[in-house]
């Protein structure tokens, strides 16, 4: 598992360097696309992201650095902060997903129906014996 999971993050690693971003940079622009023409709070993006609140925030402050988010604080309460894509954020996310579609196909060659209905069934009973251990662990 960690062989797969190190070879997919040094290749998304690698398809992402021409447009000059990091995985977690690009899973944020993503989720902000995903709510296109909506605004996201970075509170919202760190339940999305599997990372901390202060790490989410440094990511938010490097890509509005680059221009490829915008900032909007609420008139009403100016400690919240919304989020959304710039133009260029919009159009290099889109990019960016083009190549990423491509090495999603490139990994998947030569893997079945059958070989991902597998490996999605271990996964999910990997991932239920993990949740079962943490319950009997907090007890």
């Amino acid at each position: 598992m960690a062989g797969l999971a190190n070879a997919v993050e040094r290749g998304l690693a690698k398809e992402l360097a021409p447009y000059n971003l990091t995985p977690m940079e690009f899973n944020l622009l993503r989720f902000c696309l995903i709510e296109q023409g909506e605004e996201i709070t970075a509170t919202q993006l760190a339940q999305m992201l599997p990372v901390d609140a202060s790490r989410v925030s440094r990511i938010v402050t490097a890509v509005v650095d680059r221009g490829l988010v915008v900032r909007r604080r609420l008139p009403e309460d100016r400690r919240v902060v919304m989020l959304r894509l710039s133009d260029e954020g919009r159009d290099l996310t889109v990019r960016a997903l083009g190549s990423m579609d491509a090495f999603v196909a490139r990994l998947m060659i030569g893997v079945s129906e059958d070989d991902i209905q597998v490996f999605v069934s271990v996964f999910d009973r990997m991932v239920a014996n993990h949740a079962a251990f943490m319950e009997h662990y907090e007890e």
